[in-house]
């Protein structure tokens, strides 16, 4: 056989292969059934004529100048990619030349239909009246109006999935399509890849992070060809504001989502995979048209609802990267997560989650420590972190068993999701419930909360906030780290006491206003000062301990004294007077107690 048959054996051969196995991109899938439609029409009408083929030159020519050229609102570059979408096809389907390529798309007057096309585009533009500031480049989101949105997406109906798309498109940079696809065995707990604290040594723990995996070609839109053909990760880790944390919300989704959930299972099935594995994390969109259009019409709704101009609708990726390039964050690093085509040294070996970014999008400045004061709430003596992965996620039981069975799921997602995941978003829910529960009492989370939660919670939660916030205005501590053991155990007792003096004055405040309102409620009937005494004496007949005590009172001073104590309800405040600015520093806190306890 001669060197030239065996060439033409090798290239048919290489042919079939790259035709078996290269995918076309979609917008190529799309721009070929758009051709394909209309050529069919045309051919019903006697425009062109009948053949096995789509792609000729009369079809080609007649597409792009009767059709292309027409399209006014299409962007010229978009137009000009249907010419290597329909060569695609030609190539690798109806006309498959070993030898090169047996049709070309590109004529003059295919060019000729294109620069008719950008000029009839350009013209539409300029007659179109438009608002020249509207969908600007700079048009992006602020912190605020991230916060105010998510504040009033918690409120409607598709809270789960318009907060889950929200944060982590932000966080993450993830596209919306990749979201709504998103199921939980992506999901995954990376806990050395966050930021840890300043001057920390090398075995400091990491800030927990919260991760999603990409399959290869999942990194939609990459030139790196290379990129996309790697398992790639994105994700975040817990934000300084509970209700801007995308984990807190996933943890919230899950945890009201999987309270009664029935179709997961960790048995391996004869047909496929464990049920579990394709839990999709959204409920309500789609991943079609429909997905699509209830994401726009929510988006829509708070953006209008908020008065946010931005020039996007369900883009949010743009706008967490828009934040980061703002906040000074090295373009390489939002390579990293944004998976934007890069050099081979940050493609490949550069870390996938940036602590830097990570932090930053947590709502900390390069300049300040991540320090997280909710996340060091210690867990109550009433309760475990076992008992308290089960109260939030009562199948992980059941899961757990499944899992640990002969038939089970022992992939390490599976131990990922039951033994470390699980856990930390169940830590999370107990964490951030604390300001659920005040922010949102009526909220279908909170109620479930306390439903789930022992009787003591909604107590102990009262406490911790108090704690977090003497925490934050202190720094945590760590302006202690240099005093020797006595000034830390000193600061650390003044620290456990001025706690316990805003929890009571929390309480005395909550008692004060409850007694006005019910001394208002009072007169608004018609009481008055006897009605009140006549109460009063009614209810202190019916105790025993307090009527042995009235009757060595005389009458004429119980009536003095009620009258007193009426008197100072209408002068007492809505709150006690306490200092609303907390000592700044510790020499200040320990100077204010001792001058208190001398006072004393």
């Amino acid at each position: 056989m001669s060197a030239q048959a065996l060439i033409q054996e090798a290239l048919t051969r290489n042919n079939a292969v790259v035709r078996a196995f290269k995918k076309p991109d979609q917008s190529y899938i799309r721009e070929w059934n758009k051709y394909k439609t209309y050529v069919t029409e045309r051919r019903a009408l006697g425009e062109l004529s009948e053949g096995d083929k789509f792609l000729t030159r009369e079809n080609v020519d007649l597409y792009f100048s009767r059709h292309v050229a027409r399209l006014i609102s299409l962007n010229p570059e978009s137009a000009r990619r249907i010419v290597p979408s329909l060569q695609y096809f030609a190539d690798m389907e109806e006309h498959q030349n070993v030898a090169g390529r047996g049709f070309v798309v590109e004529n003059p007057v295919v060019k000729q239909a294109l620069e008719c096309q950008r000029a009839e585009w350009i013209a539409n533009e300029i007659s179109t009246l438009t608002d020249p500031h509207a969908d600007l480049p700079t048009n992006v989101i602020t912190p605020e109006e991230h916060k105010k949105a998510i504040l009033y997406a918690i409120g409607l109906p598709e809270w789960k999935d318009l907060t889950y798309s929200w944060l982590t498109c932000r966080v993450s940079f993830l596209r919306n399509c990749n979201v709504k696809t998103m199921v939980i065995s992506r999901m995954r707990l990376e806990k050395d890849v966050g930021p840890k604290p300043r001057n920390a040594s090398r075995t400091t723990p990491c800030a927990p992070c919260l991760a999603y995996i990409l399959r290869r070609n999942e990194v939609v839109k990459d030139s790196n060809s290379r990129a996309k053909k790697r398992t790639r990760l994105v994700g975040g880790i817990r934000h300084a504001d509970p209700f801007q944390c995308m984990i807190g919300l996933v943890a919230m989704n899950l945890f009201h989502t999987l309270q009664t959930d029935t179709s997961m299972s960790f048995f391996v099935q004869r047909e496929g995979t464990p049920t579990w594995q394709n839990k999709r994390i959204m409920q309500k969109w789609g991943t079609g048209k429909a997905g699509y259009e209830a994401a726009r019409q929510s988006y829509t709704k708070v953006t209008r609802a908020c008065g946010i101009n931005w020039c996007k609708v369900t883009h949010l990726r743009k706008a967490g990267m828009d934040e980061a390039s703002k906040g000074g964050v090295e373009e390489r690093a939002i390579s990293s997560m944004s998976k934007h085509a890069s050099g081979e040294k940050v493609s490949c070996y550069v870390t996938e989650l940036n602590a830097k970014l990570l932090k930053y999008m947590a709502g900390f400045s390069d300049n300040e420590e991540y320090f997280l004061p909710r996340s060091e709430l210690i867990l109550p003596d009433w309760i475990t972190k076992e008992q308290l992965t089960d109260l939030c996620f009562p199948a992980s039981i059941r899961w757990r068993r499944e899992q640990q069975s002969a038939l089970g799921d022992a992939s390490e997602a599976a131990r990922n999701f039951l033994y470390e995941l699980l856990p930390f978003l169940s830590t999370v829910i107990f964490q951030d419930g604390i300001y659920w529960i005040k922010k949102f009492p009526e909220h279908e989370v909170s109620r479930l909360l306390l439903n789930k939660m022992p009787p003591a919670y909604e107590r102990w939660a009262e406490s911790a906030r108090v704690e977090v916030k003497l925490k934050q205005d202190t720094r945590g501590g760590t302006m202690v780290d240099t005093f020797n053991e006595a000034a830390q155990q000193t600061f650390s007792h003044v620290l456990n006491a001025i706690k316990d003096v805003l929890v009571l004055h929390e309480q005395v405040a909550r008692e004060v206003s409850e007694i006005r309102a019910a001394q208002v409620n009072n007169n608004n009937n018609g009481g008055d000062n006897n009605n009140y005494d006549n109460e009063a004496n009614n209810d202190d007949d019916d105790d025993p301990n307090t009527a042995n005590n009235n009757n060595n009172v005389p009458p004429q001073n119980r009536a003095r004294a009620r009258i007193s104590v009426n008197d100072a309800l209408r002068n007492t405040p809505l709150a006690p007077a306490f200092p609303a600015q907390l000592p700044n520093s510790c020499i200040e806190l320990l100077l204010q107690h001792e001058l208190f306890r001398l006072n004393d």
